[in-house]
């Protein structure tokens, strides 16, 4: 990847699989629960910085307008860097 080109992820926010929830669709009557691995904020952190990249932007989505409840998703964007 060229400098300055970038890497976004959006995945199930880990404080969410830490409460047991999951990503899951409908497919006719079947309920697909998708397996999954806990990747801490700072594992994203740690990986970008080892393959020299920088975060511009994170945020974490919630399902309420107040933000109250804990986040759905979480987002980040990455720079590549020189």
């Amino acid at each position: 990847m060229q400098n300055g080109g970038c890497f976004y992820i959006c995945e199930l926010h880990p404080y969410k699989q830490l409460q047991g929830s999951r990503a899951k669709f409908e497919m006719g009557n079947d309920l697909i629960e998708i397996d999954y691995f806990i990747h801490h904020i700072a594992d994203f952190f740690s990986a970008s910085v080892k393959n020299k990249f920088k975060c511009i932007n994170l945020k974490e989505w919630f399902d309420d307008a107040e933000k109250k409840t804990t986040p759905r998703l979480i987002s980040f964007l990455f720079q590549k860097q020189a």
